[in-house]
Formats: structure tokens, sequence, C-alpha cells
């Protein structure tokens, strides 16, 4: 089943002579349940296009459809409700909040839900998910004490709490060390083995040999479409 479909996305930042065309046309198609890998230089567009995958941004033109959602058509608004319920972030920086304690960071995304049994249900399943993560002994440490796996792991415990389809990584293991970043592999390959969509964003070539798919973009267009 088709679940992301990207029909000649551009995006442009700047304006007259300074505007930069950070994407120039891409054509995609991601079915529910890939585990792909986005990689290219620096400066190729890789992140312009998770974040347009992630309705972060917006494109300059193109058209793309979610699952059954025609996302040029939405409001503010519901584009803030079908992320915060369609995807989950897991970012190189960990985007945490570090005077927060890991059961408040991980709980943060539940602000947003405003149907109260749904909400529930993720509350209930917040210590299942913690042992999973192996952080049971961490739930009420400040994040600020944490080893940066320990962190990473409580960013994808805060992304994983609304039990979203996809999974969206940009170079999640680009800061820690060899050993962490094969922990943190594992975990997302293991989420994808349970059904979730996985994308990621690396440098890394090990990262990118353990996904089904690796869309290699240079210059705003993809180079390469490559299937294992």
């Amino acid at each position: 089943m088709t679940l992301i479909k990207l029909n000649h996305i551009k995006k442009n930042f700047g304006a007259k002579e300074a505007e930069v065309q950070a994407l120039k046309g891409i054509s995609l198609e991601i079915k529910a349940g890939e585990l792909i890998a986005i990689t290219g230089t620096s400066g190729s567009g890789k992140s312009t296009l998770l974040n347009i995958l992630g309705c972060l941004e917006e494109q300059t033109s193109g058209s793309y459809m979610l699952s059954d959602h025609e996302i040029n058509s939405k409001s503010k608004l519901e584009l803030a409700r079908l992320r915060n319920e369609m995807f989950g972030f897991v970012l190189q920086d960990f985007s945490l909040i570090e005077s927060y304690t890991v059961k408040q960071n991980m709980l943060l995304p539940l602000l947003y839900v405003k149907d109260k049994k749904r909400k529930k249900v993720r509350q209930e399943m917040f210590m299942e998910l913690v042992d999973k993560l192996g952080l049971t002994e961490k739930i009420n440490t400040k994040v600020a004490l944490l080893s940066g796996g320990q962190k990473q792991r409580v960013a994808i415990g805060r992304a994983l709490i609304n039990s979203p389809k996809v999974i969206l990584a940009d170079e999640p293991t680009g800061s820690l060390d060899k050993k962490t970043s094969a922990e943190i592999l594992d975990l997302l390959l293991t989420l994808n083995k349970e059904g979730k969509t996985v994308i990621i964003i690396t440098h890394d070539p090990k990262v990118a040999n353990h996904c089904d798919r690796e869309i290699q973009i240079e210059d705003g267009i993809i180079f390469k479409d490559i299937l294992r």
C-alpha cells in the first residue's frame, strides 16, 4: 500500500538573486512498512526533503499525498494534528528539554492529543515503552544527566508515544559512539520489523546498507533509488 506519494516537489529558499532551489522536482512513492535510507552530501537537499515529508515545511510547488490526505489542501491546524498522529521525529541533537525528566520528555506529544480515550491508551503504554527502551530505572532522571545513547532512546520513546505510522530519523546515530550507534540502529530496525515505516537520513554507509532501500539525493534531485 502506498503511504506517501510526492509528485514533482520543488522547494526554493530566498528571493530574486538570493533564491536557492533546494529541491528540483522530486517524485517519489513510499510504501507502508518500508525501511529507507536517504543519503547524499551536505547541502544536497536531504533534510529539506525530510522536513517536507514530515509536514514541517511546505513545498514551493508539486503535490504531496499522505495516505488519503492531500497535504496541499490542509490548513496549519490540520497539518499539526496530522503530523502529531502520523509521524515520530528522531533528531541528531535529540531536541529534548534538558531540565525535564525522561517521563516528562516522552509524554510531551500527548499535550496535543485531544481525544481523551486515545490519550489514556498512550499513557498506559508508557511503562511498556520505557521497558522496551531500557529506561525503566531512569524514568524520573533529568535528561541533562543522561548519556548520549540514553538521550537518543528518550527521543525515540517520545517519537513512539503517539504510535505513529512513520518514524523520520535525521542522522540519529551521527553524534554517538560506534557501540551506541549500533544499539540505536538495532532499535530502529526492530521498530521496522514491528510494522513501522522508517526513513533515515544518514551519512553512514553502514546504516544505509542495513536498509531495504537507499534514495541518493544530489543537488536537489534523486540521483539513484536502490532496492536491496
